[in-house]
């Protein structure tokens, strides 16, 4: 069965933010900012975020066609209730950049890798990391993890959804399916080993995932992601 993306097409991205609480002080998100907007065509805003309500702050700052690319120190797997980045990006809702504490700024050629683990989260984050892995001029691999059976070495190993072998035959995107009982752990290692110049997720936009007994995927990627990491929120504008 071919599966059909049923949203409207979002405008173009038009400027990057960057939020940040001292103007004069150069981040690593300001390199991943600059170095993003080159390869958009796009211009770079500095946002003053006063410490005093900064969340509402940095969202009335961006537009519906902004990306937001923030560093977050405080980013975490199992808690977002020190992350100004995750209360923002919850808020706002739009593509942010998501650049964590274990951040390494060097050049990477290998893939965006886009993590999705159903049919609504590839709509939602497919096409924009393809557009990004353009933009970059790196191939794009789609990655999903799948839970890892017990039964021994000698079990099939895990097939593709369907949804998934529609996904890739669309967009003509390889893709790898990843037998692992920790979705956040299997994708950054692999990040880590195709040297990949960023990690994509969507994101839905809400807090409804509870913690800390259940992790949030995308918070957990960009506590530990040494590349930048792409959340595709539910108002995210296109890269194309």
């Amino acid at each position: 069965m071919t599966h059909t993306p049923n949203h409207p097409s979002p405008d173009r991205v038009s400027e990057i933010v960057v939020p940040t609480a001292d103007p004069d002080h150069v981040d690593a998100a300001s390199s991943v900012a600059t170095a993003l907007a080159g390869r958009l065509g796009v211009e770079v805003r500095t946002v003053h975020a006063d410490a005093t309500e900064v969340v509402d702050a940095i969202v009335e700052s961006l537009t519906p066609t902004s990306v937001a690319v923030m560093q977050s120190e405080h980013v975490n797997r199992w808690s977002g209730k020190r992350s100004v980045a995750e209360h923002v990006l919850d808020t706002w809702g739009g593509l942010t950049v998501l650049v964590g504490p274990a951040f390494v700024d060097r050049p990477r050629s290998g893939p965006v890798l886009v993590a999705v683990g159903n049919p609504a989260a590839a709509d939602q984050s497919v096409e924009p990391a393809a557009h990004l892995a353009a933009a970059l001029g790196v191939e794009l691999l789609v990655v999903h993890v799948v839970a890892d059976p017990i039964g021994g070495p000698e079990h099939e190993p895990a097939e593709a959804p369907t949804w998934l072998d529609s996904v890739t035959a669309t967009g003509g995107h390889a893709s790898t399916i990843i037998e692992s009982n920790d979705v956040v752990g299997a994708v950054l290692d692999l990040a880590t080993e195709l040297a990949s110049a960023y990690v994509v997720v969507a994101s839905r936009g809400d807090r409804s995932t509870p913690r800390p007994t259940m992790s949030r995927t995308c918070s957990g990627l960009a506590a530990g992601a040494e590349q930048p990491v792409a959340v595709i929120g539910p108002r995210a504008a296109a890269l194309a």
